[in-house]
This record gives structure tokens, C-alpha cells and sequence, in this order.
């Protein structure tokens, strides 16, 4: 029980901090004069809390790369002077962008000078003061927001202009500092073999979540043990040693697999031919099947059997045929998990071609495949720990059930890709949304034996395990519902969801949203016209 709970706490903090979000900051504002003559110049002062960890951008911020912070002020009688200062920013280098901005943390200061108009009676002013910014930390950025600023009226009273509010104050923050101008082509540097090899390795990592590969981990680890424990004329030190050796052929498939892909398709058709596969949606509608037949056999709706060929090769009585039949398996392995690792694939090839190095590619696949696969190898070698829980069998068919639940909605992400390039529109961001989080509450509500599906529903009290895990997935789901009504959620969750605008009902364009079209001729005829640029979308629909 000890293990389960630390196991919890540990899932716990992890998914936490995934989907933790930038926090937005407080703003607060203040006028100088105030009472204030006609004719006079007044400054207002806006000063942001920002939380730890999150940063605003600089007002001078490249608005074709971020969201600038701005300030707005609207009132009868009164005209801004020249444009807003702030104090000093940090510089920040961002990756994506390759370029330096500057930016705010834990505290902000603007301001903005104003002038009365010289026959302004006296009177009260109400001052409506409007900041738009976009709070982002490492993971990702919030929404761009437009927030109002409380801010007591502007009192005038009359008299002649006071010669120290007859001009614009000098602003310490006048002249922003730690602000840099977009790096040229060609300036940045190469990335070091160093980096390249940390990229590469943390790209395997990351495809580690994807929903192609993370019900597939424990599932293995499951057939790993199966295997081994079914050869009874083995010791238990034998079927320790048996499993490790099952592991890594399994891996060793998988990385000979992923490393020989790779360099065939960088050699043939490139980086973005591996994208286009995974983007197919033929190839899509496939997957979501599959793990649709996945997902119920593992809740045991139905017994799923290998063909009678397949099963020749990891029999017991073949011993070099059930441990090619363990390399294949790696491949297979490889093939399923592809829709989802391509991306990743993608980006490790294009950074291996920036590289001087010949053997980049080869390198680079090698770490991106051992990272996938070295989950698989670190659980299958610690299947006794199993064996210390009591109920072990119990516990193993419950995980197994669990993790049919999450195949089913890792189903909803492949159906929604076909849905995108099919144009169907039936596949809402709200849909999925709404489909994600009736799986995972299914989920937890079959943990706690309330749903019966298949044919090892568990029965009896739930246990304090399975209480807390059946917490966890309903918590998952209300964390999808709540995203349902178009309330923001972890950036990282755009990757598995259609745009916020597509589907029925959903056409209407959002605040800050670029109009697209689908012409290319007319856009550039249009662009050569008004003398703009043309932006292409080239990311597809998937």
C-alpha cells in the first residue's frame, strides 16, 4: 500500500505540474496630479504583480512574433502624449522564434502621459484604462488578454498651468533596456552536437505521452511477465533473467526499428514524408479502430488472439522463434506508435540535417528511439515486485482495464484527425473534449465497480488503490468538462484537439485570430496590391 501511495503522489505532482498554467498577473494604477489644472500634463502609472514564473512582454515586443503589452486610457477631454514607458525587462531568448525579447517578471511598471484639454471645466474625469498582454511561463502563454484597471476619477479644478506639469515628466523608463532586435538570417548559431544529442533524447521522452505510446507501456510490461512466468520448468531467478532478456530484444527492435526508418525516409523522401504518412487519413481512421479493438479487449469485452503464425514465433517450445518473435514485436510496435511519433521524428531529422556531422542522423534516432523504449526495459526487469502485492492477479486485471479505458480515448485523437482533413466538422474541440472526459470517467467509475463492462468488472469494495486511482481519472475528466464551454486549458492540450473555431456552430472568428484563406494566387495578388506579406499556415491539419 506504501508503493501505491507514493506512486500516486508522485503521478500526482507530475500531472500537476503538466497541466499547470501561467498564472495572470494584478494590476493596479494611479494618477499624478490629481486635482490637475486645464491645460496641464498628468501621467498615469500602472504597476503589474506578476506570479513567479511567468512574464509579460515588453511594450516594444516584435507584435509580428509576441503580444506586446499595451495600455490604453479613454476620457472626455484628455489625448495621450506620445507613446507608454516601462521599466526595465530581462531578456529572453526564445527558441522557437530565434530571436531575444524583452520581458517582465515578478514586477511591471508603465506609464503613460496625458494632456488636459486647455478649456476643460472642472469636473470630475472617469479614466477607462485597458492593458493587453499575454501571460506566459515555460510550458506555454495564455490566451492574449485585455484587462481593465480600476482607477478613481480625474478630478480638475480651475487655474493657471503649473509650470511643473506644463510638460511630459522624463520617465526613468523612458529608454527600455535588455531588448534586442530579431537575429538575421544566418546569425544563429549551430546547434552544438551536445544539444542536439539532449534534444533528441528528450524528443523520445515526450513521445513517451503521446496517446499512441503510453497505453502500450504497461500492456508489454504485462506480456513480458506472462511469457515468462508460463515457462514453469523455470526457477524464479530463470524468469527474472528470462523477462530482462525479452525487454531488451523488445527494445532492441524498436530502436534497430526507429534508427533504420528514419534514415530510409531522410535518404527518400525527407523530414515531411513521415509527417504526411501520419497525417493520412485513411491511415488515422485505421489507428482509431485498432485501438477502439484494443481498448475492449483489454476490458476483456472480447479475447483477442495473435494468428496462429504469429504465435508460432514467441511459443514455448521455440525458443529462437519466441525471442525473434519478442525483436518483431518491436517493430510492430514501431509501426503502431508512428502516427503520433512522426512529429517528433520529423524535428530530430531536420536538426540532424543542420548539423556538419555525417552521422547526426544515425546518432540523433538512436537516443530519440532508447528513450521511447527505455520504460519498457526499466519495468519489464521488476516484474517480482508484482508478485510482493497481495492480490497481484486482481491488481494486474484492473490496470489492464484501466488502461482499455484510456485506449478508448486515445481513439477520439486519430478519429478527430481524420474528421480535420476530411472536413466533416463532426469533431469539435468541445466534442472531443466531451468524449475524452466520458472515457476517463467511465474509467473511474469502473474502478470503483459502479460500471460493469466485460468480463473482470472489479467486484467488491474498492480498495484504497483503487479509490484513489478512480479519483484521479474522474478529476482528469472534470478537468475535460470544464474545458467543454470554451474555458482555456494547458497549452499542451492543443496538440490533441481540432482548432477552437472548427465544427458546426464554431465558425465564428476569435478576438486576435488571423482571417486565412485557401488561395495562394489570390493572396499574393492581394499582398502585391497593399504591399503586405504573405503569412502561409504550412503546419496542415494534423
Amino acid at each position: 500500500m506504501r508503493r501505491l501511495l507514493a506512486l500516486f503522489l508522485v503521478t500526482l505532482a507530475v500531472v500537476s505540474s503538466a497541466f499547470a498554467t501561467p498564472q495572470k498577473p494584478a494590476f493596479s494604477a494611479a494618477i499624478a496630479p490629481s486635482p490637475a489644472h486645464p491645460g496641464e500634463l498628468v501621467t498615469v502609472t500602472v504597476r503589474a504583480t506578476i506570479p513567479k514564473g511567468t512574464h509579460l512582454y515588453s511594450v516594444t515586443a516584435d507584435e509580428s512574433l509576441f503580444t506586446p503589452t499595451s495600455i490604453t486610457i479613454e476620457g472626455k477631454g484628455i489625448t495621450a502624449v506620445g507613446k507608454p514607458t516601462e521599466s526595465k525587462t530581462e531578456p529572453f531568448y526564445s527558441s522557437v522564434d530565434k530571436v531575444t525579447v524583452g520581458v517582465h517578471e515578478t514586477q511591471a511598471t508603465f506609464t503613460q502621459a496625458l494632456s488636459l484639454a486647455a478649456d476643460a471645466t472642472p469636473r470630475s474625469v472617469p479614466l477607462k484604462i485597458s492593458v493587453r498582454y499575454q501571460a506566459c511561463d515555460d510550458s506555454g502563454c495564455l490566451p492574449p488578454t485585455t484587462e481593465e484597471v480600476k482607477l478613481n476619477p480625474l478630478a480638475i479644478e480651475a487655474g493657471a498651468v503649473r509650470s511643473e506639469f506644463s510638460k511630459a515628466p522624463i520617465s526613468p523608463f523612458a529608454k527600455p533596456e535588455g531588448v534586442a532586435s530579431p537575429s538575421k538570417p544566418g546569425e544563429a548559431a549551430p546547434t552544438s552536437l551536445l544539444t542536439f544529442m539532449l534534444t533528441a533524447f528528450g524528443a523520445g521522452l515526450l513521445a513517451l505521452i503521446t496517446p499512441c505510446v503510453f497505453p502500450m507501456i504497461p500492456v508489454t510490461f504485462s506480456y513480458f511477465t506472462k511469457l515468462a512466468t508460463g515457462k514453469t520448468d523455470h526457477s524464479p531467478a530463470a524468469v527474472q533473467k528470462t523477462i530482462v532478456h525479452l525487454a531488451a530484444l523488445y527494445c532492441a527492435g524498436i530502436i534497430v526499428s526507429f534508427t533504420a526508418f528514419g534514415l530510409i525516409m531522410a535518404v527518400t523522401v525527407g523530414a515531411a514524408g513521415a509527417t504526411r504518412f501520419a497525417a493520412n487519413p485513411w491511415v488515422n481512421l485505421g489507428f482509431a479502430t485498432l485501438f477502439v479493438v484494443f481498448g475492449l479487449a483489454l476490458l476483456e469485452v472480447f479475447e483477442l488472439k495473435l494468428p496462429g503464425k504469429v504465435m508460432s514465433l514467441t511459443g514455448s517450445g521455440h525458443k529462437a522463434g519466441g525471442y525473434l518473435g519478442v525483436f518483431l514485436l518491436g517493430l510492430t510496435f514501431v509501426i503502431a506508435s508512428f502516427t503520433c511519433a512522426a512529429p517528433f521524428v520529423g524535428t530530430v531529422m531536420v536538426l540532424a540535417a543542420n548539423g556538419k556531422e555525417f552521422f547526426r542522423p544515425i546518432l540523433g534516432m538512436a537516443l530519440f528511439a532508447t528513450a521511447l523504449a527505455l520504460p519498457f526495459f526499466l519495468l519489464a526487469i521488476f516484474p517480482s515486485l508484482l508478485k510482493k502485492m497481495p492480490k497481484s492477479g486482481d491488481w494486474l486485471t484492473t490496470i489492464k482495464g484501466a488502461m482499455g479505458f484510456l485506449e478508448l480515448a486515445a481513439a477520439v485523437k486519430f478519429l478527430s484527425n481524420a474528421d480535420l482533413v476530411w472536413n466533416w466538422k463532426l469533431l469539435s474541440s468541445p466534442m472531443c473534449l466531451l468524449l475524452y472526459g466520458l472515457s476517463l470517467l467511465a474509467g473511474g467509475v469502473w474502478l470503483l465497480g459502479k460500471l460493469s463492462i466485460g468480463f473482470n468488472t472489479p467486484q467488491g469494495n474498492p480498495t484504497p488503490a483503487r479509490r484513489i486511482w478512480s479519483g484521479v481519472f474522474i478529476v482528469a475528466a472534470l478537468y475535460f468538462f470544464y474545458g467543454v464551454s470554451g474555458r482555456p486549458l494547458h497549452p499542451l492540450l492543443a496538440g490533441f484537439l481540432p482548432p477552437p473555431d472548427y465544427g458546426f456552430g464554431n465558425g465564428k472568428k476569435l478576438e486576435g485570430e488571423l482571417e486565412w484563406g485557401s488561395d495562394l494566387e489570390k493572396a499574393k495578388a492581394e499582398a502585391k496590391e497593399t504591399g503586405k506579406k504573405v503569412l502561409i499556415d504550412f503546419t496542415g491539419h494534423t
